[in-house]
């Protein structure tokens, strides 16, 4: 019987990093969580940060091949975060951004929400927002994706959500200095 999702290892450091392999593409992938990302806020918002992880993934691919469409990623990632949020507890939040180094961002909005409509049913919660802003040094305004995913009974979901909010708008603005 074949499972339904890469196995993966996982390392605990300061971050918590898991490794799983794609086969098929010649992938090796790295999920994050990592609790000091955003500690400088803290203050400002307590209970969204409090219990709170950036999650990120990173990937290596290792051949020219091209990619073919591989059904065992998503049920590797939520593996791995309902194992690494079982370990960290009930009111754990995980915040994710859609990097805009590379002008990207959109794209990998769009899978999150694909992944966010699998996590529809599940013991999970999913939230994200999109803001566009206008860089005084750019022409252009840039979409900014920010997210969380908690459990659904999370008993400070609806101050997480509120807290989130007014965070994802103050992380993004110009700092004056």
């Amino acid at each position: 019987m074949t499972s339904n999702y890469y196995s993966f290892i996982k390392e605990e450091d300061n971050d918590v990093e898991y490794t799983f392999y794609s086969e098929i593409n010649d992938i090796i992938y790295n999920v994050t969580f990592s609790i000091d990302d955003y500690s400088l806020y803290l203050n400002d918002f307590p209970t969204l940060l409090q219990n709170s992880y950036s999650f990120g993934f990173r990937s290596k691919k290792f051949s020219q091949k091209n990619t073919k469409k591989d059904n065992l990623i998503f049920p590797t990632i939520y593996k791995i975060i309902n194992d690494f949020m079982d370990y960290a507890g009930k009111q754990t939040v995980l915040l994710y951004h859609c990097d805009v180094a590379d002008d990207k961002q959109t794209y990998r909005n769009k899978l999150f929400n694909n992944w966010g409509k699998l996590v529809n049913g599940t013991n999970l919660y999913k939230h994200s927002v999109e803001t566009e802003i206008q860089k005084t040094e750019q022409s252009s305004k840039i979409n900014y994706y920010f997210g969380f995913i908690t459990f659904l009974d999370n008993p400070n979901i609806d101050k997480v959500k509120q807290e989130f909010e007014s965070f994802t708008f103050y992380i993004i603005q110009p700092k004056e200095g």
